[in-house]
């Protein structure tokens, strides 16, 4: 056998042991702390794949704009039901600031660290108990967002969600933005493809945080679950930029699956998206 056919060898093999290593690895209870493991990540697709840069801004930015008009008058921050959605926002912006910092093909004049400020902006947003303390956190989010950069700014990782119920509220929120705009996708594919942006990085982020209490035979269920709606929304959000009705409506249909089969499965048998409420 030559050294090129060793080699070629060596390499199979090697890929081999990885993805056996990988799948008994998934059987293991201490994922369900941290995710998948790092051996995982050789198989894990890039942001772009996924969720456009400037999708991904786009939403952002609005949950910004959403986020201020509570924060900024204490009229709304002193409402409960506002404080409420003002988590919601604030969890969804920490997601969209990771997936961002995380991205292969920023746009220019972006950084990742500058998204990295945001992200770590947008979890002191989220457990802000007065307003001048979430008015703070906002204006560093918007700092972040403006370009601002700090030195030795460490990416945080996928799977830092503990705020579950938090963060599907904002999905089911996008959802029906979703389903009310597939009537007007010809002449308004945007908020289509924006909001399947969000999606798509939201099953990414719950791919790696599989609730700790979570039991070890529904662990890998969810990551399907996960997979599936990251894949799917992010095949909504091709079709909606190309406007095609047909491949979107097909998207749409296997998004909803995959929400409708991870509640069957695993939702209604334990309530996991209610880990983590605080407000």
């Amino acid at each position: 056998m030559t050294t090129s056919e060793i080699s070629t060898t060596s390499a199979a093999r090697a890929r081999h042991i990885s993805r056996s290593v990988l799948f008994f690895l998934c059987s293991f209870a201490f994922l369900s702390a941290v995710g998948l493991s790092s051996s995982a990540l050789q198989d894990e697709p890039l942001v772009s794949q996924f969720a456009p840069a400037d999708d991904l801004l786009t939403m952002v930015n609005k949950y910004i704009e959403e986020a201020g008009a509570i924060v900024e008058s204490a009229e709304e921050f002193g409402k409960s039901d506002r404080r409420t959605h003002l988590g919601e926002l604030a969890e969804s912006v920490q997601v969209l600031a990771l997936a961002l910092c995380r991205h292969d093909k920023l746009p220019e004049g972006t950084n990742a660290s500058s998204f990295v400020i945001a992200y770590r902006a947008a979890g002191e947003l989220y457990a802000a108990a007065d307003q001048p303390t979430a008015v703070k956190a906002l204006e560093e989010v918007k700092r972040g967002l403006a370009g601002g950069v700090e030195q030795s700014q460490e990416l945080p990782k996928w799977g830092k969600t503990d705020q579950m119920y938090d963060l599907m509220t904002q999905v089911q929120n996008s959802q029906g933005a979703i389903n009310r705009g597939m009537r007007r996708l010809a002449r308004r594919p945007a908020p289509i493809q924006e909001n399947a942006a969000f999606l798509a990085a939201v099953g990414h982020e719950t791919l790696f945080a599989v609730p700790q209490d979570l039991p070890q035979e529904l662990q890998q269920p969810w990551r399907e679950y996960s997979i599936a709606m990251r894949d799917s929304a992010a095949a909504l959000n091709a079709a909606a930029r190309a406007k095609d009705e047909a491949a979107a409506k097909a998207a749409v249909e296997a998004l909803t699956k995959s929400c409708d089969d991870c509640h069957a499965q695993i939702r209604d048998r334990a309530p996991l998206i209610r880990v983590g409420q605080t407000r």
